[in-house]
């Protein structure tokens, strides 16, 4: 089970990290070629800005497994304990509920994109649509086991 959870955490971080690259390395690229060559690649635009979404769900999916995740905490710190895990647990419970809604929404998507050709780059929208369910998918196992390790410590107080 932990060699499944250290390759699942893998597939999110290295996943991030490679498509921010690729996205760096694309805007370079383009910028060299503009002011270098005073010609544009057509595909560098469109590959950095899909890059992007990739970046930002899977890298959205590794916040919420480090619940580094945006959050007002300024009423947070006055709770005790067992109310600041109420609340944690209240706000998991709600995340996921968008989670799965994206999720969902998302999957339909793929199936309706899947005829659907990005226009520089020639390849189907439904790569693109793909990362928004890889992201879903990650943070509603990272939830989850947020959700149970919450519960198991409010059971405990």
């Amino acid at each position: 089970m932990r060699a499944v959870k250290k390759y699942f955490d893998q597939f999110f971080e290295v996943g991030a990290i490679s498509a921010f690259s690729g996205m760096l390395i694309a805007v370079l690229a383009e910028i060299f070629f503009r002011y270098v060559f005073s010609m544009s690649l057509p595909w560098a635009e469109e590959l950095a800005r899909f890059l992007g979404i990739w970046t930002v769900f899977l890298g959205s999916a590794v916040l919420v497994k480090k619940r580094l995740h945006l959050s007002i905490d300024f009423l947070f710190r006055e709770m005790s304990g067992t109310q600041k895990l109420a609340i944690a647990l209240s706000i998991d419970i709600l995340t996921l509920v968008f989670c799965i809604g994206l999720t969902y929404g998302t999957f339909i998507m793929l199936k309706k994109s899947s005829n659907i050709m990005a226009p520089a780059l020639q390849v189907s929208t439904s790569w693109f649509y793909l990362a928004l369910l890889m992201g879903g998918i990650g943070m509603m196992v990272y939830l989850l086991a947020g959700i149970i390790s919450t519960i198991s410590n409010l059971l405990r107080d």
